[in-house]
């Protein structure tokens, strides 16, 4: 995963270098081809790295963690491909 992108229209910097949960779920919902199961797990394993009082926003490095916690979890139902969707959909 190219954590390094350095398109200045990604979603982490047109919303000042975090998105909130608001806003992550929007991007998600974008992203065609998954169920709304699968949407919403997305969504619930990305939630899990925002953690009020601290932030009130997901950062990149945070969005990358959550995705490689997806990627090396044997029992996750989204697999290598999507995850890729899943990244190109925020930092296109």
């Amino acid at each position: 995963m190219a954590q390094e992108n350095q398109n200045p229209y990604d979603a982490f910097r047109r919303h000042g270098g975090g998105l909130t949960r608001d806003q992550l779920g929007r991007y998600v919902d974008m992203i065609s081809g998954f169920q709304p199961w699968e949407r919403e797990y997305i969504k619930r394993v990305l939630e899990r790295y925002d953690t009020p009082p601290h932030s009130q926003h997901i950062t990149r490095e945070e969005f990358f963690k959550a995705l490689e916690e997806m990627k090396g979890n044997a029992r996750d139902p989204i697999d290598e491909a999507e995850i890729e969707r899943i990244e190109q959909a925020f930092l296109k």
